[in-house]
């Protein structure tokens, strides 16, 4: 919990002098620092006198101070050890598993340690004294010995979960309060209904002796005290609906916990959100380390986020950053492109469809939590405090607050939240009980609130958090210095129309907010007032000479500033306004703030003011163009997604259709040249669709003649379906030049880049729709299939399956797990020669790349921890890629194992054919300890043929026999496995149905994988193809979420 709350749960009133505070049931907190405090447990052990000797609120106050400044920025190796801490039911044990699992790392039950050093049960061992009492202390007692030896032996790779009365004793506390500053603590919250139901329900541990409810009342503000983080476990609607046996019924939790853990342990500047896992070795229950290349032996990748043209030698090894969406977290995407974020002003989100949230946030960059207008903070409102004596606290439930973070977390699939509490001195709800007017800055309960629920906000992982600056200075220093991960917005709202943006108080006003260590982004709020609308040009023209300061500034330090008068006379500056521009949208209640336009109304406006600029985009089809167009690119009424996306988002970009035939007379006409329309500056990008293949091939190879930039998935499926703006103004920061910039993203002038999307979008389903128990690792193995090609296939026919079998075989290596087998060679003439030098080439790169973003995370790393990572290399595990014969598919894991440890005679075939190569399989006691180790693939991508030849290979999955004659039908042998599996298909022949079933599917979401026997999970190929446009075409073209459930 929020460090203005820690210990102070230990204290024991005494005395008239300590003033009573109200609190509910379930209530974690009142407004006094010490409010969480007074329903302290009995300890098992004298408290020290500096804490029973408090007495009043200012010596809480100064113990608030003390107990702040030892805090310090929650900051973590990436190695350090997870700890859960949390009510029995909560699911600290599942979420322990979960975590282990996708972090590799060995994972220890205290609760489980205790039993075996007891020899016998909890209960029985409780139940054997002559009174549940003496049971109860005795346990407790032996619980603190194993947890604190249990701490002090397993500082890094390991999860540890904790029983649920752990904090009971002191001496746990003081262990859990130490152990935080070095590892995460992470405190697990779920409804409180769901945990009351289970413990009912467990009849293995002696009663609680008292009621649940005084259990919690009790346990939770001590909880909330030994935790640096928080995390809530809502109840997913798949396992209320499908029933907890479901291999996705606890997806949508394991998706949380990562996320959360992903926030903890990544460092901002590190490139992509990847989990660090431990090193193999380190796990005592672990495999040997997957046989893979050395570090000192992998090309050394260069990732860049933004475009800068390599040298010739640096040409192999130099890769764009796949694109995607603006990240309002991102200093040099606030500076040089147009972000937004929604106002959001439901007061309980738990009540929020899926469906109708969607469609608020369309092309939003992130959520603004207007946490004033929850229910669950409405005790602390100006209506409501006004009715009582300034010196009543109000109640507040924390818990409460941290699960409607939960439930925005779920409903914003990703999109970054900013928490805001705003005050009703700034336009808000929030009630401040200082009499600033009377000089009193006296708060004898708002202010110890704010920061407490601010701090909430902070250990749930919220990356941006809106910070007013009208609180006191010494505790806006002290919460901004344990910001960690989020991101602090500096706030400061002029709700009487005194600001002047022409005069020097506004640059005192930015100097100020800026003055603060780890401010990112100002926020300057005006009134408009139909008196002074020459305001709203000052605005603009102070807003314009920060922002040039910022992107000039060669230390990067200086936040780009967010200005807007609120008011309709205001409204101009909404529209003109780029960086994180607030909006509404009329399914709302209520409005933040007078003025506030959607942001498809703000899209629009801009268009009309030529703020925006009308682009170009092109697709490229297998068909005819439904009309004739001439190559110039004129524009054309074709009614695809991407035009539909556009026009949802008010966008004013032109979407023309080329076919493939046009296409290839440009290139012909270009004499190894890029096409005019790739050199025209108002071509924000190309789509090349799923069919035309040769296309895809053919264009790449011509980009690559130019030294054009390219994506690692470019480079290495040898083909591109997307050509992109690159971003060209990024890499001016901090330069002279970067004073051009500002919101400059399509204004300066640069190449287009290339990416292939399928491998990204095998990747991304994969993780979603694989089960918790199936996650990708070391000792987990992959399956590629690609089913052959007709006797009479065509040259398209043939580039579609070398695209598709090496995006798969791609996707299964940057997922981790530790070997896949390809599948490819049916009869002998149908064996490419070509693969086997390839599939050493993608092991290696997808192993380089991780590499990169490894050394990105640990360059950040705190001081003296990074030594730990001497001598390993499991951050660029290679994934060891076997070819089988068809026949090998009864016996996936067999023909694996005799891949990676061929015998003596076989050893000469086995290197010629890339089995064995310089950065490979080096036989060695590791190959054979991971050979045995290896499991059945749970992860099978089925890829090439039709869609009936497909249907026809699964059909003893599926159990729908219409197989034709010729088809292949896969073996049964592939399906019998007692832990289920996800496969995907994807043809790559008569692609009709598929893209049929893409325009009229509004959301991959909404066509989840069926359920097949064994606990199979099939995946529809349109499900890629949506994950395609979604994430892959859509952002790297418009550098925005696509929206969805678009018709």
């Amino acid at each position: 919990m929020p460090r203005a709350l820690e210990e102070e749960s230990d204290v024991i009133s005494a005395g008239p002098s300590f003033k009573s505070v109200r609190v509910s049931p379930y209530s974690h907190a009142t407004a006094t620092p010490s409010a969480r405090s007074k329903r302290s447990a009995p300890t098992d052990r004298p408290e020290p006198v500096e804490v029973t000797a408090l007495r009043d609120a200012e010596s809480l106050h100064a113990k608030d101070a003390a107990i702040r400044s030892r805090a310090g920025a929650r900051t973590y190796h990436p190695r350090a050890t997870v700890v859960l801490i949390g009510m029995r039911g909560v699911g600290k044990t599942t979420l322990g598993l979960i975590a282990a699992t996708a972090m590799g790392r060995r994972f220890v039950d205290t609760d489980t340690a205790i039993e075996t050093s007891l020899g016998t049960s909890i209960g029985t061992f409780i139940r054997s004294f002559p009174s549940a009492a003496l049971g109860w202390a005795a346990f407790r007692e032996r619980e603190t010995q194993i947890v604190r030896t249990t701490l002090a032996k397993h500082p890094f790779d390991t999860v540890i979960a904790t029983g649920g009365g752990v904090i009971e004793s002191g001496d746990s506390r003081e262990a859990l309060r130490s152990f935080r500053h070095v590892c995460p603590v992470i405190l697990v919250l779920r409804e409180r209904e769901a945990v009351r139901e289970y413990l009912i329900s467990q009849t293995s541990r002696p009663d609680y002796q008292e009621s649940i409810i005084n259990v919690m009342q009790r346990r939770e503000p001590l909880l909330w005290s030994c935790a640096s983080h928080a995390f809530v476990s809502l109840t997913s609607e798949k396992c209320a609906r499908e029933g907890a046996s479901h291999p996705l019924a606890l997806k949508a939790v394991e998706q949380d916990l990562l996320r959360l853990l992903r926030f903890i342990f990544s460092h901002p500047s590190a490139l992509g959100e990847s989990l660090y896992r431990s090193p193999a070795g380190s796990r005592q229950v672990s495999p040997a380390v997957t046989p893979g290349a050395e570090a000192s032996v992998l090309p050394q990748l260069t990732l860049l986020d933004s475009y800068d043209a390599p040298d010739r030698k640096d040409q192999a090894t130099t890769f764009l950053h796949p694109p995607g969406p603006s990240d309002p977290t991102n200093r040099a995407h606030l500076l040089t492109r147009r972000t937004a974020f929604l106002s959001l002003t439901l007061p309980d989100l738990s009540k929020v469809s899926q469906q109708a949230f969607d469609e608020m946030v369309q092309g939003v960059d992130a959520v603004e939590l207007r946490a004033d207008t929850w229910h669950a903070l409405a005790n602390a409102s100006r209506s409501n405090r006004a009715a009582l004596p300034r010196e009543e606290p109000p109640q507040i439930d924390f818990a409460e607050v941290a699960i409607q973070i939960a439930h925005a977390r779920r409903l914003s699939r990703g999109l970054p939240l900013l928490f805001t509490l705003r005050s009703d001195r700034e336009g808000g709800h929030f009630f401040d009980d200082r009499h600033i007017s009377s000089r009193d800055a006296h708060s004898p309960h708002s202010q110890a609130l704010y920061f407490s629920i601010a701090e909430l906000a902070m250990d749930v992982g919220v990356e941006m958090l809106d910070v007013e600056l009208g609180w006191d200075t010494t505790r806006l220093s002290e919460l901004m210095s344990r910001r960690g991960r989020t991101r602090i917005v500096a706030s400061y709202h002029d709700m009487r129309g005194d600001l002047r943006w022409d005069s020097a108080t506004a640059m005192q006003l930015y100097d100020r907010a800026r003055s603060f260590d780890g401010v990112d982004i100002v926020e300057m709020i005006g009134y408009g007032t139909p008196t002074h609308p020459e305001q709203n040009l000052h605005l603009l023209t102070f807003q314009a000479r920060v922002l040039a300061r910022a992107a000039s500034d060669p230390g990067r330090k200086l936040p780009p500033l967010l200005a807007i008068n609120i008011n309709e006379t205001g409204r101009s500056t909404r529209v003109l306004n780029m960086v994180l521009s607030p909006v509404s949208h009329a399914a709302q209640p209520l409005k933040a703030a007078v003025g506030q336009m959607s942001y498809a109304d703000v899209s629009r406006a801009q268009h009309l003011l030529g703020v925006s600029s009308a682009t170009r985009c092109y697709e490229i089809s297998t068909t005819e163009p439904l009309s004739n167009i001439s190559t110039s690119g004129r524009s054309m009424h074709f009614s695809s997604r991407l035009q539909r996306a556009l026009q949802a988002l008010g966008e004013a970009h032109e979407v023309s259709a080329l076919s493939v035939r046009d296409l290839q007379v440009q290139l012909q006409e270009a004499e190894m040249r890029l096409p005019a329309l790739v050199q025209d500056a108002a071509v924000l990008g190309i789509n090349l669709v799923s069919g035309a293949w040769l296309a895809q091939e053919a264009i790449l190879g011509r980009l690559e003649a130019c030294s054009a930039p390219r994506t690692l998935s470019a480079a290495v499926v040898g083909a591109a379906d997307v050509l992109y703006r690159t971003d060209a103004s990024s890499r001016l920061m901090g330069t002279t030049a970067g004073a051009l910039t500002p919101q400059g993203f399509m204004a300066i002038a640069a190449p287009l880049g290339a990416d292939h999307s399928l491998p990204g979008a095998i990747e991304r389903v994969m993780q979603r729709l694989l089960s918790p128990i199936n996650t990708p690792s070391p000792a987990n193995s992959a399956l590629v299939i690609c089913l052959p090609l007709r006797s009479d296939a065509t040259a398209e026919a043939k580039a579609g399956n070398r695209v598709a079998l090496r995006s798969a075989v791609l996707a299964m290596a940057r997922l981790g797990f530790g070997s896949c087998a390809v599948v490819e060679d049916w009869t002998q003439h149908s064996r490419s020669p070509d693969l086997d030098a390839w599939t050493s080439k993608v092991a290696v790169y997808a192993q380089a790349e991780a590499a990169a973003t490894h050394r990105a995370a640990m360059a950040h790393t705190p001081g003296g921890l990074g030594s730990l990572e001497g001598g390993h290399n499991s951050h660029a595990r290679k994934c060891a890629i076997v070819r089988l014969s068809s026949e090998a598919l009864s016996d996936v894991v067999g023909g694996i194992k005799a891949a990676i440890v061929p015998s003596e005679r076989r050893s000469s075939h086995a290197a010629e054919h890339g089995l064995l190569s310089p950065h490979g399989l080096a036989r060695d006691k590791n190959e054979r300890s991971f050979a045995n180790h290896v499991r059945h693939p749970h992860a099978v991508v089925l890829v090439g043929g039709t869609e009936r030849a497909q249907r026809s290979a699964i059909s003893l999955l599926t159990g729908r026999p219409d197989v034709h004659p010729d088809d292949i039908v896969l073996p049964a042998a592939l399906w019998e496995s007692n832990l289920g599996g996800t496969l995907i298909r994807f043809p790559t022949e008569e692609l009709q149905d598929v893209q049929s079933a893409v325009e009229a599917q509004p959301d991959e979401f909404e066509s989840e994988a069926s359920l097949e026997q064994n606990g199979w999970l099939l995946v529809p190929p349109h499900v890629i193809e949506l994950d395609r446009f979604n994430h892959g075409i859509f952002p790297a073209l418009t550098r925005r979420r696509a929206p969805r459930n678009i018709s």
